[in-house]
């Protein structure tokens, strides 16, 4: 059984994701109160999924305690240009005059990508800068193609796609930013190609969600990436980067590593559902890599310069799409 969430409910949140939760502003409808679930659970059905976690977004404290239809996402916060941000120590911790969502969101992008973890979170492997360092020392020898593989396990609302801009920018902007990383050089010709497969609401919207790229360096190197909004079988994100050595990859990870093998063959368990599963040490990765930065006084890596540069990207393949040209960049 499947029933809404219980973001309406303060005394559940509290209970479930624990205190303070029932001070949070509900940025969509005042009925998912839980009644549901309650009602199903009464009757014997078994509690399934996660219940201490929920996706959160910066919101406006003076906004209505639940969503406004009329506003819609008005009073999400994703740039900050009318004063500054302290955490709690009375310091400035974000550069508030970089007044782009999407470049914000790119330039902290590579960082949450070297934080990819296994599923120990004391191990908490770099996952992605690991294998950036075996294409650097040379494992996979000279690459000649790289593919990046993006397929979120459903679409977000018409009303988030409306003002997203679009899903070169949303969605795949991540993927331009790791083909420069694992590239280690900037694509100059982008051709981009999309549908809308999933929903047709998207389409009306004038977006697609279901896309690809083929991206060609300087070099000759060649870095495809493909993206969609739905995956029925949970959030998958792959890469393979293949050189004139052989074949480097990076794969989902995956609820716990525990298997079946039957007369039906081998099963595994579910990938983990989404990047709020996936990203939990890389966001806080993200944060000690800038942390370090300031207080040893060094300038943070990835740059806005590369958030910049992906944002090219995004840009040049949403022109190729709308023109069904190749872009050049750069």
């Amino acid at each position: 059984m499947r029933h809404s969430g219980f973001e309406s409910n303060p005394e559940w949140r509290t209970r479930y994701l624990g205190p303070g939760w029932d001070l949070a502003k509900v940025r969509g409808t005042r009925f998912n109160t839980g009644d549901g679930i309650r009602m199903a659970l009464e009757i014997g059905a078994s509690p399934k999924g996660n219940w201490s976690g929920c996706h959160a977004v910066g919101w406006d404290r003076n906004a209505p305690e639940f969503g406004d239809l009329a506003v819609g996402d008005g009073f999400q916060k994703h740039s900050y240009p009318w004063g500054i941000m302290l955490n709690a120590n009375g310091e400035r911790f974000v550069d508030e005059g970089a007044d782009f969502r999407n470049w914000k969101d790119a330039e902290g992008d590579r960082l949450l990508d070297a934080g990819r973890a296994e599923n120990d979170p004391a191990k908490r492997k770099a996952i992605y800068l690991d294998l950036q360092k075996r294409i650097a020392d040379g494992v996979a020898g000279n690459v000649e193609l790289v593919s990046i593989l993006s397929r979120d396990p459903a679409p977000p609302p018409v009303s988030y796609i409306e003002r997203s801009g679009g899903l070169y920018r949303d969605m795949m902007i991540h993927d331009f930013d790791m083909a420069r990383f694992l590239l280690g050089e900037d694509p100059v010709e982008v051709y981009a190609v999309g549908s809308s497969l999933v929903d047709p609401a998207i389409g009306k919207a004038g977006d697609v969600d279901t896309a690809a790229v083929v991206m060609k360096s300087a070099s000759g190197k060649i870095c495809q990436i493909s993206c969609s909004r739905r995956a029925t079988y949970g959030y998958d994100q792959r890469v393979e980067v293949h050189g004139s050595k052989g074949l480097l990859t990076a794969g989902n990870i995956h609820e716990t590593t525990v298997g079946f093998a039957g007369k039906h063959g081998f099963t595994t368990d579910p990938a983990l559902n989404f990047f709020l599963e996936r990203y939990a040490n890389a966001y806080r990765n993200e944060v000690e890599a800038f942390i370090d930065a300031v207080i040893e006084g060094r300038a943070p890596s990835p740059s806005g310069l590369d958030g910049l540069k992906a944002q090219q990207l995004a840009d040049a393949a949403q022109a190729s799409l709308d023109t069904g040209k190749p872009v050049k960049v750069g």
